[in-house]
């Protein structure tokens, strides 16, 4: 209150970027992610295709993704589809895309990169979820099935790439996978509701760019093959 009380009652933007506001934004992360946390000291993997096991795990990983972009909001493609404005945001539209898919991929691949293997419709639940709760914010329900559907052949691609860090190419297929899928329904979903106002070399341009991104996050998680990290320190000069 002391800092409302110097500068004012934010608004819009200004009150998800508020210094106070990140905080308690920080302390909610801290706390949805206590089941995904206490779930990746587990020892024991042989839980990880067990519902019952891994529900409160997938319910807090949902959660925390679903903090992370109620936060960027403003840069969010379901909160606000630039695709059905005019192409004069597109610049702001692709650069949602790109942010958007970056905290999905990571998301997505730090559990994977955990636990090699999921309960089956796990995806599912987590994309539709939380494109349910993204939509709540301007009622745009017409994106949480594309994102379902998303969620769904993500689990498909789980089973049928098997990607780990003993298997980096087919951790990398799969991180470029999801998020090229995701957009793709996404756009598609957009094209048949409302008739989207960008161009195919747009929407087109930014599936791209959101498989590339996936596929960056891919080497922060899993190191390319034959890559040794040096312990030694670099002489002082």
């Amino acid at each position: 209150m002391v800092w409302h009380g110097i500068f004012g009652i934010e608004r819009n933007v200004e009150a998800l970027l508020s210094p106070t506001h990140l905080l308690e934004a920080l302390g909610m992360w801290a706390m949805v992610s206590g089941p995904m946390r206490t779930a990746w000291k587990r020892s024991d993997l042989s839980i990880a295709n067990n519902w019952m096991a891994m529900g409160p795990m997938l319910l807090s990983l949902m959660a925390t993704m679903s903090g992370f972009m109620f936060m960027t909001q403003f840069a969010h493609p379901i909160h606000t589809p630039h695709a059905l404005l005019s192409s004069a945001d597109a610049a702001l539209g692709v650069a949602a895309v790109l942010l958007q898919a970056t905290i999905l991929t990571g998301i997505v691949l730090l559990a994977v990169r955990r636990w090699t293997t999921l309960p089956f419709g796990s995806f599912t639940l987590v994309f539709t979820l939380n494109a349910l709760a993204m939509a709540t914010q301007h009622d745009h329900y017409a994106l949480v099935p594309p994102a379902a559907l998303a969620g769904l052949v993500a689990d498909l691609l789980l089973r049928l790439t098997k990607p780990s860090v003993a298997q980096p190419v087919a951790f990398r297929l799969f991180a470029i996978g999801v998020p090229v899928v995701y957009y793709l329904f996404y756009f598609l979903a957009l094209e048949i509701t409302a008739g989207l106002r960008w161009t195919i070399t747009l929407w087109g341009g930014a599936i791209v760019l959101a498989g590339i991104a996936g596929g960056l996050m891919s080497y922060l998680l899993v190191l390319p093959s034959g890559f040794v990290e040096s312990t030694e320190k670099a002489p002082i000069r």
